[in-house]
């Protein structure tokens, strides 16, 4: 992981000098999609994570993978450090520049490249967000369903390989990518991916594997391919709750305004047919039951 305490330990967190010489030919080529200032440089030197802030010496937007190519060039000839940069929502510390370098911000490439519903699945490039990528999935009545808890950009879920609270039924994130400055080529499934095709040379599966959850630190991801689902017909939400620890729920009603049972509790949320559905939160419940849960709400 790229956080604090790792390199202080190996490398004694030593932060080289910027070379101005790459300053000068990054800005010659980017100009005003560059910047050095102390509130940028912050903004893209922290996440989620509860380490401290490491900000990067500056950050370039890019909206192509060629772009993205010649940073990596540039920085490889100086010998500097790049960290990808996509909504900043992890929860890993891999954004953290803790020797400096490079942020190179994906937020402006979130293009739909392409739209195979036939094929179940869509091409993106790194910068869309979760619900971006849904919005354009809605007239063709699939959507994608991993939630990570935050409108995370596709790049960045997939270079955490995230997962959430759908990762039971769906499975975790998948994908096909197109990487810099080389553009060797990974793909999806993973062996979480009950739809894997036989077709999938074992080699690019094992890139995926490789690549997905990497946080950045094997390649820049620029073009993203995730398998998609049918919308489901029913969907249905219940709880289930144990009985102490309390105070913990209340926190959650009174931070959302919700009026849960004070006591510790499981969410579930089943998709499927409404047949499907009632059968499987007929068998949840009868395990919790068993558990000592209570009945379902």
């Amino acid at each position: 992981m790229n956080h604090p305490a790792e390199h202080a330990s190996i490398q004694g967190n030593v932060r080289r000098p910027f070379p101005a010489a790459l300053l000068e030919a990054l800005k010659e080529k980017f100009a005003e999609r560059i910047s050095t200032s102390q509130a940028v440089r912050e903004h893209h030197g922290r996440d989620e994570s509860p380490f401290d802030p490491q900000l990067p010496d500056a950050v370039v937007f890019v909206r192509s993978t060629e772009e993205v190519q010649a940073i990596v060039t540039l920085c490889a000839e100086h010998d500097v450090p790049i960290i990808p940069y996509g909504n900043g929502s992890s929860l890993e510390g891999h954004p953290l520049a803790v020797q400096g370098g490079v942020s190179i911000d994906l937020s402006e490439m979130k293009d739909v490249i392409s739209i195979n519903a036939e094929d179940l699945t869509i091409t993106v490039q790194p910068g869309i967000s979760r619900k971006q990528l849904n919005e354009a999935l809605k007239d063709t009545g699939l959507f994608f369903p991993i939630d990570p808890g935050a409108d995370a950009s596709i790049g960045g879920m997939t270079a955490t390989r995230a997962s959430g609270t759908n990762a039971v039924r769906y499975g975790t994130t998948c994908m096909r990518t197109s990487s810099a400055p080389d553009r060797r080529h990974g793909r999806w499934p993973c062996h979480q991916d009950r739809h894997a095709r036989a077709s999938h040379r074992r080699d690019t599966a094992d890139l995926t594997r490789l690549f997905v959850g990497s946080e950045g630190t094997l390649w820049v991801i620029t073009e993203i391919t995730v398998r998609l689902y049918p919308q489901p017909e029913a969907i249905s939400a219940t709880v289930c709750a144990f009985p102490s620890m309390g105070d913990a729920v209340r926190a959650i009603n009174c931070h959302s305004n919700l009026m849960l049972r004070e006591s510790p509790m499981l969410l579930f949320e089943f998709h499927g047919t409404e047949s499907g559905v009632k059968e499987q939160a007929q068998t949840v419940q009868e395990i919790t039951a068993e558990n000592h849960g209570t009945d379902f709400e």
